[in-house]
């Protein structure tokens, strides 16, 4: 039993020690609370294994002094060629010690070697995501306060000089937004916005397909279409994504799926959209209070009724009509951006 516990021991700690990195600097050096937040709930699974052995005969069995591996060394482990090799290095630690701890538990702890298939299944999928985004340096999502919702209505040409001049007015993201455009002109339009104002400030509305295949920087989802654990495994790092809340617990939730950032609302009645019912401006009072994730009101917002938004502690918007139906679009999203 203590050569079994020996194994386990260095080996959970192994995995808990190249998690720890993981977490450390997508934290502090990308500050990326996503994937810090994915890194942390494997290290805490992990950890809730671990505790299930006795832990004074893990103690006990520890011993660094009869350990030939700590005399060992390779050329490799002290040359580092940045954060992200570092982050690689930790993200094989972590996957390999697993698989030794499911395989030493079949030396004495059997009921542990299933239970920790299933957990390194899960950590192959969520590190080779989180890796993915940060050695794609993804990063934080750039959640600029004007996030505006735009269609494909308008021919290619008048599509860029709109772009362009709306992202020089103040508009820091562009949600490529139309639910009559087929699959062939949405990806036109959206490979445009990205080529016009770059991949970090486009986000495309539930067509992941589209976002991947155009470059975009993120996807939005709401409530009813792909479920956002869905989404995060087929995107593999390479997007940041949005969903839609319509309640306190739908926040929640969202923020602890790992969501990027969360749309509110609807606030107000809308221009553009009909609604039943309005989760209005308590709503963003209850998500200022206790959502950390970046918070976008949406829903019939305007300069006349900005204040109350921001009000309820909320200091992020995504509008449509606010700028697009205005007869001056570029004015319109100037004053947005003042008042924001």
């Amino acid at each position: 039993m203590t050569d079994a516990l020996r194994v386990l021991d260095v080996n959970f700690n192994r995995a808990a020690e190249g998690l720890r990195t993981i977490e450390d600097i997508a934290r502090v050096v990308y500050e990326d609370k996503a994937s810090a937040a994915r890194v942390k709930s494997l290290r805490h699974a992990i950890g809730n294994l671990a505790s299930r052995l006795p832990r004074l005969q893990r103690l006990d069995a520890r011993s660094t002094s009869t350990d030939a591996g700590t005399r060992l060394t390779h050329a490799s482990e002290s040359d580092r060629q940045g954060w992200s090799s570092l982050v690689s290095a930790a993200c094989e630690r972590t996957t390999q010690s697993l698989r030794v701890i499911e395989e030493a538990s079949k030396v004495e702890y059997t009921w542990l070697a299933a239970e920790v298939k299933q957990l390194r299944y899960k950590a192959y999928d969520q590190l080779a995501e989180v890796e993915s985004r940060l050695l794609r340096s993804l990063g934080s999502f750039q959640a600029s306060p004007l996030y505006l919702l735009i269609d494909c209505s308008l021919p290619l040409d008048l599509f860029v000089a709109q772009l362009q001049e709306l992202d020089q007015a103040g508009v820091g993201l562009f949600q490529v937004r139309d639910k009559q455009a087929d699959g062939a002109q949405l990806l036109q339009y959206a490979r445009t916005a990205v080529e016009v104002v770059g991949r970090e400030k486009v986000i495309v509305n539930d067509r992941l397909d589209i976002a991947i295949a155009c470059g975009a920087g993120g996807v939005h989802v709401g409530q009813e279409d792909l479920p956002l654990e869905v989404a995060r495994q087929l995107a593999r790092g390479r997007l940041h994504i949005g969903v839609s809340t319509h309640d306190i617990q739908q926040a929640r939730q969202a923020q602890l799926d790992g969501a990027d950032y969360i749309g509110c609302g609807p606030t107000f009645p809308s221009s553009t959209k009909k609604f039943d019912q309005f989760a209005g401006v308590a709503f963003l009072k209850q998500v200022a209070a206790e959502i950390q994730l970046p918070a976008y009101a949406i829903g019939g917002i305007t300069t006349e009724n900005l204040a109350q938004v921001l009000d309820a502690g909320v200091s992020r918007i995504a509008v449509s009509g606010a700028i697009l139906a205005a007869s001056r679009p570029a004015d319109a999203a100037r004053r947005l951006a003042e008042q924001l």
